[in-house]
């Protein structure tokens, strides 16, 4: 999809954010490049609240000791465009996805962006040869996807996808990006989704007592 490129000095812009609130480090893993490269998409055109989605699926996978994809990922999100042209965001699949959004509305984060040069010592990390690994600059044919299906996933693909299915309710993707910088991230990700469950767990005790609660007075 990237075609090889002819300039000597290579560029890309990031926004700050990407940086200080999801804890995106360089180099870039082989997942986040290649979710952007499936894209046709620089890292500017994603929206931080889809980043935010790369991020936590690249971390949970790295706790799990599981091999994060492009496949695997898109199984869960599709994508579509912004408002703005070349905008694209992901969104993500009913009943499938177990992440919920970083935030509902994220905003004033395109006034801070930094510009990254690469320099002959770093091309090993952004390119295969001589061809970039995503698209540095912005592009005028994001890929607008829907979803990826189960069965054209290989082994290991499908089995990422079976054991995030076994989480029954959703993760805080925020709580869980907290966990980045976390000496035993593991541990603390155990205590974390039991909390989770723990909360989910009184909201549907306190909605069965509000129901039961009703029914009884309905009968009288």
């Amino acid at each position: 999809m990237v075609e090889k490129m002819t300039r000597v000095n290579f560029f890309i812009y990031f926004y700050a954010c990407f940086f200080s609130d999801l804890y995106i480090r360089f180099p870039l893993n082989d997942f986040q490049m290649g979710v952007l490269n499936f894209l046709n998409i620089a890292p500017t055109q994603l929206h931080p609240n889809s980043w935010a989605s790369i991020q936590a699926f690249s971390f949970l996978c790295k706790l799990l000791s599981l091999s994060p994809s492009p496949k695997s990922f898109f199984v869960l999100f599709s994508s579509q465009s912004g408002k703005q042209p070349g905008w694209l965001s992901l969104i993500s699949k009913p009943r499938l996805c177990f992440l919920n959004p970083f935030t509902s509305s994220y905003k004033n984060f395109k006034g801070g962006f930094f510009k990254v040069l690469i320099e002959e010592d770093g091309k090993k990390y952004f390119f295969n040869g001589d061809t970039p690994k995503f698209p540095f600059y912005w592009t005028n044919e994001p890929l607008k996807f829907n979803s990826w299906s189960y069965h054209s996933m290989d082994v290991d693909d499908r089995r990422v996808f079976e054991v995030f299915g076994h989480f029954s309710y959703q993760i805080p993707t925020r709580a869980l990006l907290r966990l980045y910088t976390s000496k035993t991230p593991r541990k603390d990700f155990i205590g974390m989704y039991l909390f989770t469950l723990l909360l989910y767990s009184k909201r549907f005790l306190t909605l069965l007592n509000v129901l039961l609660i009703f029914r009884f007075n309905g009968s009288h």
